[in-house]
């Protein structure tokens, strides 16, 4: 379970499959850093919070959030800034796999549509005005994607606090605890640690990442 602006719950339908794609694509993307240590050489995903963990943490955090986020029987985690950026992360990476989508032109144009027919299944289709329809699948234009996917992504999360971490840190405690309180931030929301697993715990992650993905990855 996730707690979500529409409540607790656990995606289902289209928008659990949307998800899992994105966790299955990112985590290939993680795998690929870890296992060429280069966690302390590239910082792709431009959300400080999540940059700065080793390979193994995220790892782990993509695991814990998957199964929050696709899981009826898991409890609903803290909503603290490492899990709402790892939430971030999948959608940020999405996006750019769906950019990456529509400049490509490699393949028939048939089979490099993965992305657009995700999104499409994971809208509520039947809710929008006839004067407004959603774009056909066949449309490059890459903010007509985008707004569905930030629409999606804002039925998840809350807002984007995970992102001014920065703001925070450079500024006087006294400050910092005031700017939080005015926007109804927990105090302890930029604190929180993430798990470190140890080698034990992180095959577990990884065996969690390969039955929410469906696939049967060895390590």
């Amino acid at each position: 379970m996730w707690k979500t602006p529409e409540g607790e719950r656990t995606l289902k339908g289209g928008e659990a499959a949307f998800v899992i794609e994105a966790i299955s694509s990112l985590w290939d993307e993680l795998e690929g850093q870890f296992a060429y240590d280069e966690d302390d050489d590239c910082t792709p995903w431009n959300i400080p919070i999540f940059d700065r963990l080793g390979g193994g943490q995220k790892i782990a955090l993509l695991a814990s959030v998957g199964r929050a986020l696709l899981r009826e029987d898991v409890t609903s985690p803290e909503l603290n800034a490492i899990n709402e950026a790892t939430v971030g992360v999948i959608f940020d990476y999405a996006k750019a796999l769906l950019q990456f989508e529509l400049d490509s032109d490699e393949g028939e144009e048939e089979d490099r549509r993965t992305w657009r027919r995700l999104l499409l299944g994971a809208s509520e289709l039947g809710t929008w005005p006839a004067d407004d329809p959603p774009p056909a699948e066949s449309c490059d234009e890459f903010w007509e994607w985008e707004s569905l996917l930030d629409g999606l992504a804002d039925k998840i999360l809350w807002d984007d606090d995970w992102r001014a971490e920065e703001v925070f840190v450079d500024s006087p405690p006294r400050v910092a605890n005031a700017i939080k309180e005015s926007m109804g931030i927990n105090p302890n929301y930029y604190t929180d640690i993430a798990p470190d697993p140890n080698d034990s715990e992180l095959q577990d992650a990884r065996k969690t990442l390969n039955e929410l993905t469906g696939r049967s990855r060895k390590f």
